[in-house]
């Protein structure tokens, strides 16, 4: 006899309002862009045009219906999630083992008095479980439960109650010039315009109308013919999206990141921010693998630097909510106290920074030159004039070599390990030693050849894409050595999960 996913306490539903929530996002991430696509590639697909509609209707329906089967409930020591219309699933997360509890609010949810939450534990790259829509007392049981459950890290525990502690000040706080400049280097706005703009150049009358009418506004001219016409068409295009979009992008930047502020509460880090939409985000510090710090030509241009974290699991903006900031932007004289505000072990200002071997610039250069003749080589076989000029480009490619192997550097201590690389765009990454799962030792032909090698350090959950702990061009001697005090250390340490 089958046994059916049933509560052992009342199973919760959720809010009222959930399924206007639900069918605006299924028009947002369905219907909208069909509309969008079929506007944009003529009257052809407005013949099938019911089809497409009748495909939309019934994906509505069927996400609207979800809410009906959609159900939760708390047990002493668990979160059940309950989902499925044919194909059940039933989800369990300890309470111990959840890891970040992200609570999303827009302007609609406000006016519901609902909020969006999503949990997540250490494994895969989904969410455990996002509940939307529920109400502010059932997120207030939410938090209790899992509040009353978890352990709190000792170290970080104040020695009295918490009815006699005092409000803590704030970690960090973002003033609203490093927020327009956050806009200003990111340039979020540009991949949607140029996506937008992509679709409108299908038509060919909404692209000479568009063109004509961004001349008009900008000159006071239209219809420029000719080759020089068309190239200063194209110009004055491409300048008014760069500008749409970086003014664009600070006003994103402003609707994002309004007042963000990261405080310190038992344990944990709890980050506030959002204008219209509003996130909250509570990230135990025991949680956090990987501590990384980011600049670009930009950043340094303006004076600043970005600090994130990683913890872990794999959740990624496409699969739910995503908190990594700890100082989205700030000036670098701040980010060392900061750091050492969440984690007490590491003093970024007595680091002390160890250069790779003294190969390592001509090893770069070989290797740049190796993979850019290549590429060159194939289109000077045919255009041999045109691109033999490429070849000229042969001194930048010293000067990247030179100026990465001047930065990059490693440091490593009793308490953690830290790699720094990069030429335009700067990483530098930290792993406390009791947050290391594996060390990896690498070594190709031409690190044997030179008697080098490589280590790379691994924790749960680490994104590879990203800079991590991958240290290049050691000499044998200094690697073995390192790696056998690394070993040493993290077997005689106690993993933190």
């Amino acid at each position: 006899m089958s046994q059916s996913f049933e509560p052992h306490t009342a199973f919760i539903k959720l809010h009222p309002s959930s399924p206007l929530f639900i069918f605006i996002e299924a028009i947002v991430k369905i219907i909208f862009p069909l509309v969008v696509t079929f506007f944009v590639s003529g009257s052809y697909f407005f013949q099938q045009g019911w089809f497409v509609a009748g495909l939309a209707l019934f994906a509505t329906i069927g996400t609207v219906v979800q809410y009906w089967f959609y159900r939760y409930w708390l047990e002493p020591d668990r979160i059940v999630v309950k989902s499925g219309i044919l194909f059940k699933e039933l989800r369990q997360v300890p309470y111990e083992r959840i890891q970040n509890i992200n609570i999303k609010s827009t302007v609609l949810h406000k006016l519901f008095k609902v909020v969006t939450v999503q949990i997540e534990s250490a494994s895969g790259s989904k969410p455990e479980a996002v509940i939307r829509v529920v109400g502010l007392s059932q997120l207030s049981d939410i938090q209790q439960a899992i509040k009353n459950n978890q352990t709190t890290d000792p170290s970080s525990a104040p020695e009295s109650s918490e009815s006699e502690q005092p409000e803590e000040a704030p970690l960090f706080t973002m003033t609203s010039g490093d927020i327009t400049r956050y806009g200003c280097i990111h340039w979020q706005a540009l991949v949607p315009l140029a996506a937008i703009f992509g679709l409108a150049m299908q038509s060919e009358a909404m692209r000479d109308q568009l063109s004509s009418y961004i001349l008009s506004m900008v000159f006071y001219i239209r219809n420029f013919t000719g080759l020089h016409g068309k190239l200063l068409n194209g110009l004055v295009l491409v300048l008014m999206i760069l500008l749409a979009a970086w003014l664009l992008s600070m006003v994103i930047a402003h609707l994002k990141l309004h007042g963000f502020t990261l405080k310190k509460e038992r344990g944990k880090l709890l980050a506030n921010m959002g204008l219209l939409t509003n996130l909250s985000a509570n990230i135990p510090i025991k949680r956090i693998q990987l501590l990384r710090i980011r600049e670009s030509f930009m950043h340094r241009a303006l004076g600043r630097q970005t600090l994130t974290m990683e913890t872990a699991g794999g959740v990624t903006e496409q699969t739910g909510i995503v908190m990594r900031w700890l100082a989205p932007l700030a000036k670098p004289e701040q980010l060392p106290p900061l750091v050492q505000d969440i984690e007490p072990r590491i003093d970024l200002n007595q680091t002390q920074w160890q250069p790779l071997s003294h190969k390592a610039k001509r090893r770069l250069f070989k290797k740049t030159a190796a993979i850019l003749l290549t590429v060159i080589a194939l289109p000077t076989f045919f255009w041999r004039n045109e691109c033999a000029w490429l070849l000229l480009s042969a001194p930048l490619w010293w000067w990247y070599a030179s100026a990465w192997a001047r930065f990059a550097a490693f440091a490593h201590n009793e308490h953690y390990v830290a790699f720094r690389s990069g030429v335009l765009f700067r990483g530098i990454s930290l792993v406390k030693i009791n947050k290391i799962q594996t060390i990896h030792l690498t070594e190709s032909p031409f690190d044997r050849r030179n008697n080098h090698g490589g280590l790379w350090v691994d924790t749960a959950g680490s994104n590879i894409a990203l800079h991590h702990i991958n240290i290049p061009y050691l000499d044998k001697t200094q690697l073995l050595k390192m790696h056998q005090q690394l070993t040493r250390q993290v077997s005689h340490s106690q993993f933190v999960w």
